[in-house]
């Protein structure tokens, strides 16, 4: 019946030859009714100019209709078995409200509401029912301005740790949200590299208010979804009997319910905090924020995430295509601590499965140069990777086919005219395994085969490369095919290409690098 009306709702029928408009007149039935069928079937529509932000125009209207409203007892049904009394809680809520809260109305007077509310108490407790980034900002500036008004605090939200429970695992299929419709900056495209990005932010919205409240005479405690999350956001103040709910998990069929009611009714609050309490004492895990089960929470999560991701398809070809982006959405130190601490872990899962030359032991590991980004990276606008002494990290793919080496000529200064090895320069947040598939797929316009590490060491070429810096650890990896690739070269940074045997490779004008690397390789294997 809703695919039905879906397909015949004058809101649909208005958008889909106009695009979307702010003048399009509808009725708050006709958003819930566009809203509800979009989420379910409409995902193929070709509907121009519609956005997150259109959808939120959408729902705010949507909000309007008391029919659309009791989706609060999708929720409900999660801590609530029986259907009836979940129908008859959710009207009673709507009922005795005293505010209902718009899609419109921003996080802030959501949350100046509740201070408002933790001003007038004494030594009360906060409970805080969140998703994966746990609490606003705002609100944790809330906390600390009044603070001495709160006795303790639990937060509760999904488990970071993606292989052992399943509450976040459920949550993955946000991912198949259209593009269009997906709020900028928010989740990857990827299923399993969101999920990363979601444990990520469950720790470090964790850690932020350990951090925040570590000397506080307020206590903090944690609580993760093990299971399931149950469909709904709560802030509750358990002495003055104060709620605020909103109806929503993270699935996207969830996510743009947004609206939410302020309950002062202490029977209401009472009952809710009630079966809320039972709830979370068979589905949610309690963590010590002061004590060690913290620190196992979050070793055991970032385990746990780079053994998620060793299932993913070509996953160094991934990792490279998706760290950029990774980065980008997370800003924070603590954030980029966690990420680069699991690719880490995760490319010691890799190199374990690695076969490497014995010429490779003396210089770090491939997997051991991650450095993790230290402002905000846009597109490729970003720093280099670096060693301790400044020496920037570099690698370089030996590619070989019936006897011949490919080799590349260089446009570009210092190195114009000269004759080198597909090679480039690892980026802020790259290790040199993954920066060889990006460098190989921008260079020649693929990668033909799985690069094997045969070389590294540090080399000081005499005279500085483009990014001013002679000194560079190379990382030099061999690639050996039956056949030819089809080459494609970035013509901003390379002219020509060759197939040349070892007594061409000699003719040719090199560049320092080159000739040194070939030196090398010709002393490891004379030993």
């Amino acid at each position: 019946m809703l695919e039905r009306e879906f397909f015949e709702s004058p809101l649909l029928a208005g958008l889909r030859p106009a695009g979307w408009s702010s003048a399009i007149e509808y009725t708050a039935s006709d958003a819930a009714i566009f809203l509800l069928g979009f989420q379910f079937f409409g995902h193929k529509l070709d509907i121009p100019h519609l956005d997150s932000f259109c959808l939120t125009e959408i729902a705010d209207r949507a909000a309007d209709d008391r029919d659309y409203r009791l989706l609060l007892v999708t929720g409900l049904r999660t801590i609530i078995s029986d259907a009836s009394a979940a129908r008859a809680m959710a009207t009673r809520i709507e009922e005795r409200a005293t505010v209902r809260f718009r899609v419109s109305a921003s996080a802030g007077d959501v949350d100046h509401r509740l201070e408002s509310r933790i001003g007038r108490a004494s030594s009360d407790k906060l409970m805080v029912i969140s998703t994966t980034s746990q609490v606003s900002g705002f609100l944790l500036n809330v906390l600390r301005r009044s603070e001495a008004n709160i006795s303790s605090v639990r937060l509760a939200c999904l488990s970071p740790k993606i292989v052992t429970h399943s509450a976040l695992t459920l949550q993955l299929s946000e991912a198949s949200v259209p593009k269009d419709v997906i709020p900028v900056g928010q989740q990857m495209d990827e299923a399993n590299f969101d999920g990363l990005r979601r444990v990520v932010r469950i720790l470090t919205g964790m850690e932020n208010i350990r951090t925040m409240f570590a000397d506080s005479r307020m206590q903090v405690n944690f609580g993760i979804f093990t299971r399931r999350h149950p469909g709904l956001k709560l802030r509750l103040l358990s002495n003055a009997k104060y709620m605020q709910i909103f109806p929503g998990g993270l699935l996207y069929a969830d996510n743009l319910y947004r609206f939410g009611y302020e309950i002062t009714d202490a029977p209401l609050a009472e009952d809710l905090s009630h079966m809320f309490q039972e709830w979370l004492a068979s589905e949610c895990e309690s963590v010590d924020s002061t004590g060690s089960s913290f620190e196992d929470l979050r070793s055991a999560a970032m385990t746990e995430i780079a053994r998620f991701l060793l299932g993913t398809n070509d996953v160094a070809r991934s990792v490279s295509a998706a760290s950029s982006k990774l980065f980008s959405l997370l800003p924070e130190e603590h954030s980029r601590d966690v990420l680069r601490q699991t690719l880490q872990t995760l490319a010691q899962g890799l190199e374990a499965t690695t076969v490497q030359s014995d010429h490779v032991r003396s210089a770090p590991s491939q997997w051991e140069v991650y450095v993790p980004p230290s402002g905000p990276i846009i597109e490729r606008r970003r720093g280099l990777a670096r060693t301790p002494n400044g020496a920037h990290i570099s690698v370089g793919a030996l590619i070989r086919s019936g006897g011949k080496t490919l080799a590349v000529k260089k446009v570009t200064a210092p190195n114009r005219g000269l004759w080198s090895i597909p090679a480039g320069h690892c980026e802020w947040g790259e290790c040199p395994a993954i920066s060889i598939v990006r460098e190989l797929t921008e260079e020649i316009g693929t990668v033909p085969s799985e690069p094997r590490l045969i070389h590294s060491s540090e080399m000081d070429e005499g005279r500085p490369c483009r990014h001013g810096e002679s000194r560079h650890l190379r990382f030099l990896y061999a690639i050996d095919l039956a056949q030819r690739p089809d080459v494609r070269l970035e013509a901003e940074e390379l002219g020509e290409h060759r197939w040349v045997d070892d007594v061409a490779i000699s003719r040719l004008r090199r560049t320092p690098a080159f000739t040194e690397l070939l030196e090398r390789l010709s002393s490891d294997a004379r030993q």
